[in-house]
């Protein structure tokens, strides 16, 4: 039993109509319909006075059992994720709509998550709203900064005078030019992500191995080697930009860090020194996503290049 299920089923058993427990709980009744039809959740913080309103308790209300095989843990996170995920892209959208406005979304990579998919199921419920406006959604096949850099040169794109369709074209057809190469410094983060093996990441750790990994053109997470050493491996790095640059234009790069500034600083002034001084380099820090799944100490560099 899903938890609106649940929520129905006490509501009606103590009696009380959506409004009723809407006014009690200081919400729209709307909100309560949405809950029982398993359209949105509560707010965390409405849990514990729901339950109390319903007498039973927050452990009921999210169907909660002591033991729970990990693919129901699976299937329940990502049910809860799609549904916050998908109200959330759809009033961006709609508001944006609303506004007279057209909409090009840059999804994160599809090959790390189902944020893309979820934005084009709330572009076409939107859209049925707004039939005159549009919304392009398009998987920039991009992590992290890897994503923010390509916003950056399509926004240079759009002050040249490109139109919406033009600029969406133009992202397409350069998105896999986007190259990301990066490295960490524990392998046990990656680990525990299931990117190495328990003893390469026991191995690594005692050796002072640093793994090197790209984004592929399907927008995964890909070891291509190993180093030995931190500093040999901000280097190699920048090796690997030299070697897929080509000629294209690299004046804006940038570089992202779990917290280790001054290994993204090193690596910033190594990419000068191949780019030239007048290079804009954007040091950022790694997100909350990229982050734990690669832990502190992760550095990676973002360049325009002939492949990935």
């Amino acid at each position: 039993m899903k938890t609106g299920e649940v929520i129905r089923m006490y509501r009606k058993n103590r009696n009380l109509t959506q409004e009723e427990m809407a006014s009690r709980l200081g919400v729209t009744a709307p909100a309560v319909n949405k809950w029982e039809n398993n359209v949105s959740l509560p707010d965390i913080t409405l849990l514990a006075p729901i339950a109390r309103l319903l007498e039973t308790t927050p452990d009921t209300l999210l169907c909660f059992r002591e033991e729970l095989s990990q693919e129901e843990v699976n299937a329940f996170v990502q049910e809860v994720d799609e549904k916050f995920q998908k109200e959330d892209y759809e009033q961006a959208f709609e508001k944006e709509l609303a506004a007279g406005y057209d909409v090009l979304y840059l999804g994160f990579s599809s090959g790390l998550s189902g944020s893309f998919n979820t934005s084009c199921i709330a572009r076409d419920s939107v859209m049925e709203k707004y039939p005159e406006g549009k919304i392009i959604c398009i998987d920039s096949l991009c992590a992290s900064t890897g994503e923010g850099l390509l916003l950056i040169k399509a926004d240079e794109k759009k002050k040249q005078g490109f139109s919406i369709d033009e600029l969406a074209q133009w992202i397409i057809d350069n998105r896999l030019h986007l190259c990301h190469v990066f490295t960490v410094d524990d392998l046990k983060y990656l680990h525990r992500g299931g990117r190495v093996s328990k003893t390469a990441a026991i191995a690594g750790s005692i050796l002072g191995i640093k793994p090197l990994l790209h984004v592929d053109n399907e927008g995964h997470l890909i070891p291509v080697g190993k180093i030995r050493g931190r500093k040999q491996s901000i280097e190699k790095l920048v090796d690997m930009m030299c070697e897929r640059m080509g000629n294209w234009d690299n004046s804006t790069v940038a570089v992202c860090h779990g917290d280790c500034l001054s290994d993204a600083e090193y690596a910033a002034d190594l990419m000068r020194r191949k780019l030239g001084k007048k290079t804009t380099v954007h040091i950022c820090y790694t997100g909350a996503v990229i982050g734990s799944h690669s832990g502190p100490g992760t550095l990676a560099l973002f360049f325009m290049g002939d492949q990935r």
